[in-house]
């Protein structure tokens, strides 16, 4: 079954239970996938373990959709000098997101099989006519 259409991802904000700093705070951001698209959003800087997307615009990721089994995958990470260090990760039905139009709801994320917080996310899905 296809289901075309393009759904639009808003990240608002995430709760983590740590900050992986230990001078200063994190600065997260989001990478999403779905099949081949991905989109990676800004850096919340110095965001720390409530950081907030919305004020800072550039949270808003539009993707085409072609079928509703598959799954939106996130990974939260801390962006760092050398290397970026993982937050955790989830992952939504896209099902979910895109019933009765969308979806406003908190997702779980994991780090190594704990829950290490959660992230909060908009979506809004139109089919193609």
């Amino acid at each position: 079954m296809v289901d075309e259409g393009v759904l639009r991802i808003e990240l608002i904000e995430a709760k983590f239970n740590h900050d992986l700093e230990t001078f200063g705070k994190m600065d997260p951001y989001v990478h999403f996938q779905i099949r081949e698209e991905e989109w990676t959003s800004k850096e919340c800087k110095n965001g720390g373990k409530h950081p907030h997307w919305v004020e800072m615009g550039g949270n808003v990721w539009e993707c085409k959709i072609h079928y509703f089994g598959d799954d939106v995958k996130f990974k939260c990470m801390d962006k760092e000098v050398l290397k970026d260090r993982p937050i955790g990760e989830g992952e939504a039905k896209l099902s979910a997101l895109c019933c009765d139009g969308g979806m406003d709801e908190w997702y779980p994320v994991f780090h190594e099989g704990k829950e290490e917080g959660k992230i909060h996310i908009k979506a809004h899905y139109t089919k193609n006519e």
